[in-house]
């Protein structure tokens, strides 16, 4: 079985034993029909656990965990992630990706054709007036990141493993 990443668990939400998660695509996520997760520190050392109850918040997905009736519980779930099986989640529409089918990608400066890096991640912003950044490192392992919204990402591949970005001057030092 292939588990993806989906989130991970942040904080107890009540005393009660339901969470707060946070979630790699936002309110669009799989946890709006999951009925299984799989939970752990790493994803080879999981257990599966299956999901009650969901509701978006604010801040996350609010999720009750069958098992998990109080807060000290939560409190040892914190940090853990959150994986789903690769056959229970929904196929993707155009121009959207599953962060595994991301990681490794090169990345491309669409203007020059050159590779300037590989996908390491995706990081949720929970903000109105931020977007959603990919994270990549370059040849000499320093990390830098886009916003995810298509003034930046010109063109996904996911077969051929490329990411081709745009406007990449918006982010050159002025030194």
């Amino acid at each position: 079985m292939e588990l993806i990443q989906i989130g991970k668990i942040s904080k107890p939400h009540g005393f009660r034993g339901d969470c707060l998660a946070t979630s790699l695509s936002g309110r669009d996520s799989a946890f709006s029909y999951l009925k299984k997760v799989y939970i752990g520190k790493a994803k080879n050392a999981t257990q599966a656990v299956n999901l009650t109850k969901v509701a978006w918040m604010p801040k996350g997905w609010k999720l009750t965990l069958e098992g998990i009736d109080s807060e000290e519980k939560v409190n040892v779930l914190r940090d853990s992630l959150i994986f789903a099986s690769r056959e229970d989640l929904k196929e993707t529409s155009e121009n959207e990706y599953y962060i595994l089918d991301l990681e490794g990608c090169t990345a491309f400066d669409a203007s020059t054709k050159n590779p300037i890096g590989t996908f390491i991640s995706s990081e949720e912003v929970l903000s109105n007036s931020q977007q959603n950044r990919w994270w990549f490192k370059d040849k000499n392992g320093k990390e830098f990141s886009i916003p995810a919204v298509k003034r930046y990402i010109e063109k996904v591949d996911v077969e051929k493993k490329e990411i081709w970005l745009l406007n990449l001057s918006d982010f050159a030092d002025d030194e």
